[in-house]
């Protein structure tokens, strides 16, 4: 600021090195009319003193309901609004499995724990959420937990532990149809001794759906296993012992020429970047120097400032 039009600055030394600066243009001091500011200045105004509205009204609805006042009177006479949530537990979950509480995630935590640490008929003190407002919970009716009699849900555990029973028992019998052909028994031979049967699939493709009793999820742990090795497979709850016996490459020809195009165009997109961060990391390996990205950042701005 000492320097004059086309004056040649320097040298300077900052955190990134040493700096010749010159002086291109003197722009005046200028200060903004009160007219080009004014609806600026009128709305922040107002921003100001609604947030000092929400605050005393937030301490005045406190202290009328610390006094004693039921919450209906507070509530019509400052002309708030109320919402009701029914019968949920600690979850915020109602009987039915549903989230009652899915457009409060950031603030459920502290309306859940102002439910459950209040008596019946109490309210909470008014407390702020994270987008600004201010409430207060009462609650209305709490419900003691209770357990369902063994009485009534004695042959649903029964068929429960039968279930899981039966698929341990399937577990341990892949288990050992594994062992026996990694032994070196063939899958016609282990199928027989196990009563299973043999099912072939052609012409699998990675993003479509398969024929049961395969899935997706079977269908990927397909595509990364080695040709000729038998893997154990996880199907709803049932076990499969599969065979990559043939793999075929797709052909050029099967792709369009518009995949194709989107695969260079998005390769043409990201080549570069990789190259530039290959090149950064192996200067830093081969000079033992770390980016301070803090720094650059406070000297240029942020990359996506121009």
């Amino acid at each position: 600021f000492d320097a004059k039009k086309d004056d040649i600055i320097g040298p300077i030394q900052t955190p990134l090195g040493w700096h010749v600066l010159v002086l291109k243009e003197i722009l005046e001091p200028q200060t903004d009319s009160f007219e080009t500011v004014k609806k600026q200045i009128k709305d922040e105004m107002l921003q100001d003193r609604l947030i000092e509205d929400l605050v005393e009204t937030a301490n005045f609805l406190d202290d009328r309901l610390a006094s004693g006042e039921p919450l209906e009177d507070v509530v019509g006479d400052l002309g708030l609004t109320t919402e009701e949530f029914k019968n949920f537990n600690q979850a915020g979950l109602n009987k039915e499995g549903k989230d009652l509480f899915g457009e409060y995630q950031g603030d459920r935590a502290q309306i859940l724990e102002a439910a459950f640490d209040f008596e019946q008929e109490e309210s909470s003190p008014v407390m702020e959420l994270a987008d600004g407002r201010f409430i207060t919970v009462r609650v209305d009716n709490v419900e003691e937990k209770t357990y369902t009699p063994f009485e009534t849900v004695k042959e649903k555990l029964k068929l429960r532990w039968e279930g899981e029973q039966k698929r341990l028992a399937n577990q341990q019998r892949a288990e050992d149809a594994m062992a026996a052909i990694q032994s070196g028994k063939t899958l016609d031979e282990v199928a027989k001794t196990y009563g299973a049967k043999i099912e072939k699939f052609n012409n699998l493709k990675r993003a479509t759906t398969p024929k049961a009793p395969l899935t997706l999820p079977a269908l990927r742990t397909l595509y990364d296993a080695k040709q000729d090795v038998p893997v154990k497979l996880d199907v709803n709850q049932a076990y499969v012992i599969a065979e990559v016996t043939d793999v075929d490459l797709p052909k050029l020809g099967d792709t369009s020429d518009k995949d194709i195009k989107a695969i260079i165009d998005q390769t043409k997109q990201v080549l570069p970047q990789e190259k530039i961060s290959q090149y950064i990391n192996n200067l830093s390996m081969k000079y033992d120097v770390q980016i301070n990205e803090r720094v650059l950042k406070q000297v240029y701005g942020s990359t996506d400032q121009n």
